[in-house]
């Protein structure tokens, strides 16, 4: 997981009105405090007509949670001695900061996570844990989802059930941002619900990130 999160390129940079910057999301992340309304203006119930589910939408507590880690230099492979194995390399991790904001719809949570780092190319990847867990994705099936980038404005939904998309923010100047939608019902976690799954989830996420800019 630390390789792919640490595999960056070259980035896309905008500029355009309304667009946002990884600093200006820094910012945002590290002010955020517990219980404080959700800094993003997402229009969730908009976002579900949509999409086609006609879901009532209430604030699921805490409104948002924000968390920022620093950049994790890289480190040299370590030979075995006497008390200790052998360690591979391991490459630098770029910084990243995260934003979380949940929703109850009806009688399911959605929760909404925007990922960013100054790295170009890495939101997807930093994601990637959480996709794994709220998609219920395989390795095998990680590895694919990750091996093609999102395009900015677009979506991905997972694989199988489709719980879970990832939706690429277009930014302003360098760096990276993805936002997460994820679903799950309070009756039963393993059964999927039709109106808030697969391509519906995928216009839900595609609404939704559109309320991620400066």
């Amino acid at each position: 997981m630390v390789a792919l999160a640490a595999a960056a390129c070259t980035s896309d940079s905008g500029g355009s009105g309304g667009r946002i910057s990884v600093e200006e999301f820094e910012g945002k992340a590290k002010s955020v405090t517990a219980g404080a309304p959700c800094p993003f203006a997402f229009d969730v119930a908009g976002a579900l007509k949509a999409a086609g589910a006609n879901r009532p939408v209430a604030p699921d507590g805490p409104a948002a949670e924000g968390d920022s880690s620093p950049a994790e230099p890289a480190q040299p492979a370590r030979p075995s001695g006497p008390t200790s194995p052998a360690m591979p390399a391991i490459p630098a991790v770029p910084a990243r900061s995260s934003i979380n904001c949940s929703y109850l719809v009806g009688d399911a949570d959605l929760s909404l996570t925007v990922i960013a780092s100054p790295a170009a190319k890495t939101a997807q990847n930093f994601a990637l844990p959480l996709l794994m867990h709220d998609g219920a994705m395989a390795m095998d099936q990680a590895t694919t989802f990750v091996s093609t980038l999102v395009s900015p404005g677009s979506a991905r939904v997972t694989p199988g059930a489709g719980t879970a998309a990832f939706y690429r923010v277009p930014v302003s100047g360098d760096g990276d941002i993805g936002l997460v939608v994820s679903v799950e019902g309070h009756d039963d976690a393993d059964a999927p619900l039709p109106d808030l799954t697969g391509a519906h989830l995928e216009t839900l996420a595609v609404e939704l990130g559109k309320a991620v800019k400066g």
